[in-house]
């Protein structure tokens, strides 16, 4: 039994509501771009990946929590991670480059990596409130807080996609 419960059920959430947020896309409606601008469905499913692995990557360089970094923003990470009134900006490294030929390939490149993701905290026995990882927009964190933003991060984008499938 993992230590972290609500944390599983978290990521368990994200991948769910993604595939399904994605599910019965066309090929010609994962490669349509807004008319306004902005990034594709396929776009947006790459972009998940890249963050996945991004983030899941930085708890591997996990260190000793420093003095101080007490700052508990967990509820905030819960509360603000599906808002898509605050827009950021992608860093370089996880912005949509035409790495998957096709929607397929990305879903699936993301269920295994969320599967990794998963596996690693289901046999995890340490404390990740007492650890901190670097997170690449908001400096260091606890590594229970990387692992908020990676399970809130495809809700976030599965809104963006039914977004992009409710236009004509």
């Amino acid at each position: 039994m993992s230590r972290y419960p609500e944390l599983l059920e978290r990521l368990h959430a994200g991948r769910d509501e993604f595939v399904s947020a994605v599910d019965g896309v066309t090929s010609a409606q994962s490669t349509a771009r807004p008319a306004g601008g902005g990034w594709s469905i396929l776009e947006c499913a790459e972009h998940v990946v890249l963050v996945e692995a991004l983030l899941f990557g930085g708890v591997g360089s996990a260190t000793p929590l420093p003095e101080g970094l007490q700052r508990n923003i967990e509820a905030r990470i819960i509360e603000r991670g599906i808002d898509r009134s605050r827009k950021f900006e992608a860093p370089e490294g996880v912005r949509p480059g035409g790495r998957f030929p096709a929607l397929p390939d990305a879903l699936n490149a993301f269920l295994g990596a969320r599967a990794a993701t998963i596996a690693w905290v289901e046999s995890c026995d340490q404390d990740l409130r007492r650890s901190s990882a670097p997170h690449p927009m908001f400096g260091p964190v606890t590594v229970y807080e990387m692992m908020l933003f990676i399970a809130m991060h495809p809700l976030r984008h599965a809104l963006q996609v039914r977004g992009l499938r409710a236009v004509p």
